[in-house]
Formats: structure tokens, sequence, C-alpha cells
């Protein structure tokens, strides 16, 4: 089971910045415009760990919906990980709970990861963010080293999940 959270979270760093550039401008999270842009927080999570979408999403496609995914330590981190773990990866979903905007770009995300089609409370690292980066809405760094560190506790000890 670790190592299909460890999957899952090498699968939530795939996306293309031509992918994420031709997302919906992020909508802010207030107001009249915040259900949308709950919606695109959803959509941000579900191409970070949702490995059974078809067709199956690209690494580069991943990557679009994660944020800090520009430093290539980091995205060579996730791309590790994908490639190690890519059949584990694609029994995992998310199971989104419930979406708190903190304020206009920014949001906490409380989740359950779904593997093999069943909901494993108490693995996500609730709360996640969502963040807005590069006017697209985006998994937050953070969540991601979370759900790397699982597999790895040191990955937060150095390198790029060092650094918040």
């Amino acid at each position: 089971m670790l190592t299909a959270l460890v999957t899952v979270g090498m699968l939530v760093v795939g996306a293309s910045s031509a992918e994420a550039k031709s997302a919906p401008k992020a909508a802010a999270c207030t107001g009249s415009t915040k259900s949308a842009a709950i919606k695109q927080i959803k959509l941000a999570y579900d191409y970070f760990l949702n490995g059974a979408a078809k067709p199956p999403r690209t690494i580069a496609q991943r990557e679009a919906y994660i944020s800090g995914m520009s430093d290539p330590t980091l995205a060579a981190l996730f791309e590790k990980g994908f490639g190690a773990n890519a059949a584990a990866a694609a029994t995992t979903n998310i199971k989104i709970n419930s979406v708190t905007c903190t304020n206009k770009t920014t949001a906490s995300v409380k989740a359950d990861l779904v593997i093999s089609g069943k909901v494993t409370p108490g693995i996500f690292p609730n709360p996640g963010s969502a963040v807005v980066e590069g006017g697209v809405w985006k998994a937050g760094k953070r969540t991601f080293c979370d759900l790397e560190a699982l597999s790895d506790s040191t990955i937060t000890q150095s390198g790029p999940c060092s650094v918040m």
C-alpha cells in the first residue's frame, strides 16, 4: 500500500506547461467565483492523483497541476517515482471530502486516497493544499512532498522537499 501511495504522489506531478496554459484561468476562491475555483482545485487534484484516468495522463500533464514542478530537481523526483511505481499508481485515485478557501489564491483540501477501489483514510496528508501558480490552480508542493515522504522519510531532510 505504501508503494501505491508513493506512486500516487508521482502521478501527481506530471502535466506539461502547455496543458496548464490551456486550462481555464484560475478563478478567485472567493465570492461569485468560489465554486469555479473549487472545481478547478478538484481538477488539479484529479490530475495529481487519479491514476485510473482514461486515456492515461502523461508525466508532463500531471506536472502541470502540481506547484513547484518548474524546479528540475523536484520534477526529477516525481519522474523517478512515477517510473518506479507506475503500475501501483494506475490503481490509485482521490476522494475529495472538502475544499476550504483560505484566501483568493490558496485553499486547504481534505481528502482520502482510494487504492484499488477502496477508500484508505488516514494516509492523505490532511489538509493538503492548493495554490494558484502561473494562473492555474495546482496541488501544493508540500502535499506532493508529504506523499513522497510516506515511502522515504528522508525526502524532507534534503533536496527540493526540505525547503518549503
